[in-house]
């Protein structure tokens, strides 16, 4: 989708003109410069266990959520659910590649770039109303509090991968929930 385009194509774009207008603040290594600028560190076994912290965490999160709102609203979700079903059905493999690849292209824009140029709040309620094609109250209010669980997770780690594991493997487990 043409959104995803975006989410990678604005940072880019803003890294650029950021090093051009603040010189002073390149190492004169464009690739050091990037992947410091965006958090990106080296993947380690540390890496991996912290993603799956982070993962058992929004786990933890989302059942929270679905109590409390399936307390509240009588509603149970059921749509988030047969959209998964529906599109892993007519795509299978290629479903999960994309949601791993929409997993690392969140996390790349709404933590890595939103949160240091607009805050946790705006960079949450963004990343929450983006959910808002699934067509459910209950996703958006999701999206919103794990957003907040991953937004945290930025300031403490700054670290791009592990919050793309722990997306990853919670967004794999709801795909398997569902399709259960």
């Amino acid at each position: 989708m043409i959104y995803q385009l975006l989410f990678v194509l604005i940072p880019l774009i803003y890294f650029y003109y950021y090093y051009r207008r603040f010189p002073e603040e390149s190492s004169g290594n464009k690739f050091e410069d990037f992947f410091s600028f965006f958090g990106f560190k080296r993947i380690n076994l540390d890496t991996l266990k912290k993603g799956v912290t982070l993962a058992f965490f929004l786990i933890v999160v989302y059942l929270i959520v679905a109590y409390v709102y399936g307390y509240f609203t009588y509603d149970t979700g059921d749509s988030v659910g047969n959209f998964i079903k529906e599109s892993y059905s007519s795509l299978g493999w290629v479903f999960i590649a994309i949601v791993l690849a929409n997993s690392f292209i969140e996390e790349f824009f709404f933590r890595s770039f939103l949160i240091d140029r607009f805050g946790i709040f705006w960079s949450t309620l963004a990343f929450a109303l983006m959910h808002i094609s699934y067509g459910s109250l209950f996703e958006i209010i999701g999206a919103f509090a794990l957003g907040l669980v991953l937004a945290f997770y930025w300031k403490k780690d700054r670290d791009v991968y592990v919050l793309f594991f722990g997306h990853a493997i919670y967004n794999l487990f709801i795909i398997f929930i569902a399709l259960v």
